[in-house]
């Protein structure tokens, strides 16, 4: 009954994980759907300096070119309008103002990589880092009052400087205007959504490392662990991503960009090999052909120019990335076939993981026109139902162990109990044969000593009845007690082992 319950209580955190993953994506989705459609009159954009062809004072500069103005819509992606462009785009967003006095609010879901805000020539909001290296902002939302000073009544404009590098699908996310607590609900929740979030499931992806990898040191046989640490902690490294302010300890964006995707295919060949571990495989030719991939590529990754990186690390991170969803389609048939609670339960925390896996997929080869990605939200319920497995093993193993030392315990006292009648019954038997073998002794020592001394006594009488004075016959009872003492006393001594002289003169006196 017991281990009935179990299973069905793992059933039943499974089908919620699924539901709240699902549940949470839904959600995110629906509110980030603007509430109502953008006031703007006109949206332009403008491609003014390069961030290699110019020096850091051009690149900083807070004036837009004054021609070269197009029309787009949001969100814009500027690859698909200028490919190859790395340096700064001005976006211009245009909307009439009746009153003045009516309080306004800007809200600006993300800008990719780095930027400021401007209304009416002035500035309201600035990144840290325009050049390189660039600040990085891009999944950070922007929410601003617009100071009844600053408002016309007739047009107004608002000026978005965006600094960024045509791979990295730099441009504009959605823009909205309206009254301020409309705007700030939708900051609060985007704020929440795209980085307090991800400081969440960083945390939980730092603990369950840390705490496993813990595990794995003091265990060392116990290698699913250890690599389930790796998988997690490599995971917090790719997740970081999301709320990394700037490219330290990198100098450029190239550099933060390369290392981030080096961590991500170390991530993926572990979570291969851990999931071979937890399946308790092992295939040694099949991990080398995989470590070995993964280091050819992270070294065409460094070695790379910057030209070519884009289509290089499109490249080895999707194949990678389909690499694990093999793996965890490969897992769920293994898992939905073995029939286990631990393996079904992980099989469906994977398989929630995947689907948000192939969305962020396709965000990140600009098949869909998205900046959401979700595998960083669904990370956190993955690795919650991966631990609570890995715990209910640990659990099982003690248990196991705790069952092994009361056997053990048992069986001892079982022994001890044995040996202590053996030992009894051969102290009973040495005491017999003791007993026996003193009587033995007595009977020789009566039959040499005194039966001796008690024959001739008797012969002399047969022959000389009449003769023998009572002096003599006196004389023959003392022989016969005095080799009767001799007899006792031996045996004594025989019996209390070693004595004292005083206790071997006194008999003798």
């Amino acid at each position: 009954a017991h281990a009935g319950g179990l299973r069905s209580a793992f059933v039943w955190l499974a089908v919620l994980i699924c539901a709240s993953a699902l549940a949470l994506t839904s959600w995110t989705t629906a509110q980030a759907a603007p509430t109502s459609p953008a006031p703007f009159t006109r949206i332009e954009a403008v491609r003014a300096q390069a961030l290699s062809a110019q020096p850091a004072a051009a690149v900083e500069s807070d004036q837009p070119p004054a021609t070269g103005w197009t029309d787009v819509t949001l969100p814009d992606d500027w690859q698909r309008r200028w490919p190859g462009f790395d340096g700064v785009v001005w976006y211009r967003l245009s909307w009439r103002q009746d009153h003045t006095d009516t309080p306004a609010a800007f809200m600006l879901d993300y800008l990719n990589m780095a930027g400021a805000i401007y209304l009416n020539g002035t500035l309201l909001l600035r990144d840290a880092q325009l050049a390189e290296p660039l600040s990085r902002e891009w999944n950070t939302p922007r929410y601003v009052l617009l100071p009844a000073s600053l408002l016309r009544e007739g047009t107004n404009t608002l000026l978005v400087r965006v600094s960024g590098m045509a791979m990295y699908q730099s441009g504009l996310g959605p823009a909205t205007l309206g009254p301020p607590a409309l705007m700030r609900a939708r900051f609060d929740h985007a704020h929440w959504v795209r980085r307090d979030m991800q400081m969440f499931s960083l945390a939980i992806s730092a603990t369950l490392g840390c705490f496993f990898l813990s595990m794995w040191l003091m265990r060392r046989k116990e290698t699913v662990y250890g690599w389930f640490a790796v998988y997690a902690l490599t995971w917090w490294i790719v997740a970081y991503n999301q709320i990394a302010a700037s490219p330290w300890p990198f100098t450029s964006t190239d550099g933060w960009e390369v290392a981030n995707s080096i961590v991500y295919l170390v991530y993926c060949g572990s979570y291969t090999v851990f999931i071979l571990r937890f399946c308790g495989q092992r295939w040694p030719r099949y991990e080398r052909a995989l470590w070995g991939a993964v280091m050819l590529a992270s070294a065409a990754l460094i070695l790379a120019p910057h030209q070519r990186v884009q289509a290089l690390r499109a490249l080895v991170c999707t194949a990678l990335t389909l690499h694990y969803f093999a793996t965890s389609f490969a897992f769920i048939f293994f898992a939905w076939r073995s029939g286990r609670s631990e393996h079904r339960i992980l099989g469906a925390c994977v398989a929630v993981f995947v689907i948000a896996g192939t969305h962020d997929l396709l965000t990140f080869l600009t098949i869909l026109d998205d900046n959401m990605y979700y595998t960083a939200l669904t990370s956190q319920l993955q690795m919650i139902g991966m631990a609570l497995v890995l715990g209910r093993h640990f659990v099982a193993n003690l248990r196991r162990i705790e069952g092994f030392n009361e056997d053990l315990t048992r069986s001892v006292d079982e022994a001890k109990s044995e040996l202590t009648r053996t030992l009894q019954r051969q102290h009973e038997l040495e005491i017999a044969n003791a007993r026996l073998g003193e009587r033995l002794n007595l009977a020789h020592d009566l039959h040499d000593g005194l039966g001796g001394t008690l024959v001739s006594s008797i012969v002399t009488l047969e022959r000389t009845p009449h003769d023998v004075p009572p002096q003599r016959f006196l004389s023959i009872l003392k022989e016969l007690r005095d080799d009767l003492r001799i007899i006792i006393d031996s045996a004594a001594s025989q019996q209390y082992g070693e004595t004292t002289l005083a206790d071997q003169i006194a008999p003798l006196r």
